[in-house]
């Protein structure tokens, strides 16, 4: 394993770097959408947000694996590790709504801002409904209301958080999937939590795209078999098998038009070091460079804040005229630099210390 101690587990550093990578791409490809929908659309970045989600399923599994929490001490590390950072941004968000709605009503200066337009009719329903969206929100739980009972709920005050709540719903089960996978007379159960999840996202109300877990259980899925087969890479069974699953799985998900799922494809035959040497050593390096592994730290609070700083951006800088290109690109760079600088305040005066009384729970 390549991978620094800490007090509790060893870390997999290329995976640190990875977060870095795939919070910045989401970022940017928010960012993108200044110049237009096309621009934004081209960076794909939702499927960042699908490797995040096969990510967090190999490491959920990981620290279950190894740590083997009590389902208390578990949930409640996982909460300190989510709620800190983002309820001083809901609460921002919730503050600042008028000002985020009034920045991108003059940012949409003709149909190509058709994102911009939508991200603006969320905030009006949050402005509509404001306490049963927010108090919604406080539970982290906002993303298991059906889109036809509460509009849009899922992203109504932070947009990238419909997927920590999806985050939040797979932590409280979690550890009951690694029960059952631990004793081998549990699997009938582990199949059957398969079958509701999908039963469940055939309810009426639920939408393709939804922050509901049954949508996106396949992909927490590819992580918890990324796991075991990166846990158990060298025995010579599995090693055998490692590359016709990873061709396999590449194929299938490149047909399927899954970015995210080749992205992690990629990095996982690095860690297990499948393929040519020097692929698989110039992906490790790459996630290991300094650079990386700093944007890595800062991965969450960079994730949750930089669509709310961007829609602040576009408020304050509204007197240079968001027909002209200056305005596109001061827009770019100080949403880049902003993000940046707000994410590092939130990673050290917020999340470090948060994380670091969590762990108390552990010793």
């Amino acid at each position: 394993m390549h991978g620094k101690k800490t007090e509790l587990f060893p870390r997999i550093d290329e995976l640190d770097g990875l977060r870095g990578l795939l919070a910045w791409w989401v970022a940017i490809g928010h960012f993108a959408y200044t110049f237009g929908d096309r621009w934004g659309e081209m960076s794909s970045n939702g499927s960042a947000v699908q490797t995040f989600i096969i990510l967090s399923g190999f490491v959920i599994t990981y620290l279950l694996d190894v740590g083997k929490e009590s389902y208390g001490t578990f949930i409640t590390r996982r909460f300190f590790r989510l709620f800190p950072v983002y309820s001083v941004l809901l609460i921002l968000s919730a503050l600042m709504l008028p000002f985020q709605a009034d920045g991108l009503a003059s940012s949409i200066v003709g149909p190509e801002m058709h994102h911009n337009a939508l991200r603006l009719e969320v905030i009006e329903i949050a402005q509509a409904d404001f306490w049963r969206h927010f108090l919604l929100h406080l539970t982290m739980l906002h993303g298991v209301v059906p889109d036809s009972y509460m509009h849009q709920v899922d992203s109504t005050f932070l947009t990238p958080a419909w997927s920590l709540s999806l985050e939040w719903q797979f932590y409280l089960i979690a550890p009951a999937i690694m029960w059952m996978i631990r004793r081998s007379e549990r699997w009938h159960w582990l199949a059957l939590i398969g079958a509701v999840l999908y039963l469940a996202s055939l309810l009426p109300g639920y939408k393709a795209v939804s922050s509901f877990l049954p949508f996106q259980a396949h992909f927490f899925a590819f992580g918890i078999a990324s796991y075991f087969f990166w846990k158990f890479s060298e025995y010579s069974v599995v090693r055998k098998a490692l590359p016709w699953i990873l061709v396999l799985f590449f194929i299938d998900q490149f047909l399927r038009g899954n970015l995210g799922s080749l992205v992690w494809a990629i990095v996982f035959a690095s860690l297990v070091k499948v393929g040519p040497s020097i692929l698989t050593h110039s992906v490790r390096d790459l996630l290991n460079t300094p650079l990386l592994q700093h944007l890595g730290k800062q991965s969450y609070p960079l994730y949750l804040c930089h669509m709310l700083f961007y829609q602040i951006t576009l408020f304050a800088l509204q007197p240079l005229g968001p027909q002209s290109l200056l305005w596109d690109i001061s827009i770019v760079l100080a949403s880049i630099g902003g993000s940046y600088t707000f994410a590092e305040l939130l990673h050290v005066y917020i999340e470090k210390p948060t994380m670091a009384y969590s762990r108390r729970f552990k010793q």
